[in-house]
């Protein structure tokens, strides 16, 4: 049979496919299975004449230690086509191993080339990994062509179970996309804290699939990356460095600059708060309750935690020890009386007259 064949025997397995993506009725397994009877003959038709007369005489040898009638002309035209087919098979051992070599020497020279120019290491390693498989995969086609095997049927069976099989994990395929989508927006590093969803901690390994986060108790959350481009992602640190910023509500009554000045010296007496970095404390808000300041001190990503538990700590021990107060929610409500009285109850439930004179 010829390559028209082959290609009918593709087509048709692809409707297969496609059926039993739809019906789940038929695996994997039973359609590749058909492919492979359907195929078995062409592809023998397409074999060079050393490598067909050894998969004949292999084939009667293999026939009659199955029947039990090995004699002596089956197994001395077995060895007689061995070694005819033996100088064919060494040259196919060394192309391998010496086209092995040279794809490590070229994998060794992209991946200073890429450090060099400072590429991400996600991007790093999927470059590398793809470049791996596609000289394997050269390297093999190579070595079945010196072989005299049907290369082109073989590639026609390895694509079409590829597809076969992106049917049936259409959902790996889709986080495969989102990793591409990773490595070429570069939202994150590894070692970068991060959080989208319900999830956040230390970003680990960005696979290709998937990508391992670190949270706070030293859990390994592993999220498909469809589900990280999908959804809304925050960077704490992308410049390498990351902000503590807290908002401190205090009273009416408190002394809002007094209150900026202990916020500022606790960032300054710091060791680990980078002082280089533009660090801020200052009144941002007028709250019902509260006059809001905000602070926001810079520290290295691994320090954050540490950062944030000591500013705070110190920080409300000094508020504490001089009088500045961080009052609970409260609403003051007025009534006024028919002769003029005004009744004000605040949120303790604490009740009070004030005549027109008091006002």
């Amino acid at each position: 049979m010829d390559e028209t064949m082959t290609v009918t025997a593709v087509t048709e397995l692809t409707e297969e496919t496609t059926a039993a993506s739809e019906t789940s009725a038929v695996g994997l397994d039973d359609v590749v299975s058909a492919f492979l009877d359907e195929n078995q003959s062409a592809a023998s038709g397409t074999l060079a004449p050393e490598a067909q007369q050894m998969a004949e005489r292999s084939n009667d040898l293999f026939n009659s230690i199955i029947h039990g009638n090995v004699n002596r002309n089956v197994i001395a035209d077995f060895l007689e086509g061995f070694l005819n087919y033996l100088p064919t098979i060494i040259i196919a051992a060394i192309v391998f191993f010496v086209f092995k070599w040279l794809s490590s020497l070229l994998l060794k020279f992209t991946k200073k080339a890429l450090q060099k120019i400072k590429f991400s290491k996600y991007g790093q390693d999927f470059i590398l990994h793809s470049m791996n498989v596609l000289l394997k995969i050269f390297n093999v086609c190579i070595v079945l062509t010196i072989l005299g095997l049907p290369v082109i049927s073989i590639l026609i069976l390895v694509v079409t179970v590829a597809i076969a099989g992106s049917v049936a994990v259409s959902d790996e395929m889709k986080s495969l996309f989102a990793g591409l989508v990773l490595m070429f927006t570069k939202p994150f590093e590894k070692g970068d804290y991060i959080k989208f969803g319900e999830y956040e901690g230390i970003a680990g390994k960005i696979g290709i699939v998937h990508t391992e986060v670190i949270s706070l108790d030293d859990k390994v959350i592993i999220i498909p990356n469809e589900k990280i481009v999908s959804e809304v992602l925050v960077n704490y640190n992308r410049d390498g460095v990351s902000c503590v910023q807290y908002k401190f509500g205090i009273s009416y009554g408190s002394d809002h600059k007094r209150a900026e000045e202990i916020i500022r010296r606790a960032m300054a007496e710091h060791p680990l708060v980078l002082h280089e970095r533009d660090n801020f404390a200052r009144m941002t808000a007028l709250e019902d309750s509260a006059v809001i300041i905000t602070m926001r001190a810079w520290t290295a990503p691994e320090n954050y935690w540490k950062v944030h538990c000591d500013l705070l700590e110190e920080i409300k021990k000094s508020f504490d020890e001089t009088g500045i107060v961080i009052p609970f929610p409260q609403v003051t409500v007025s009534y006024l009386g028919e002769k003029g009285g005004r009744t004000e109850i605040s949120s303790k439930g604490e009740m009070q007259l004030a005549t027109p004179g008091d006002t």
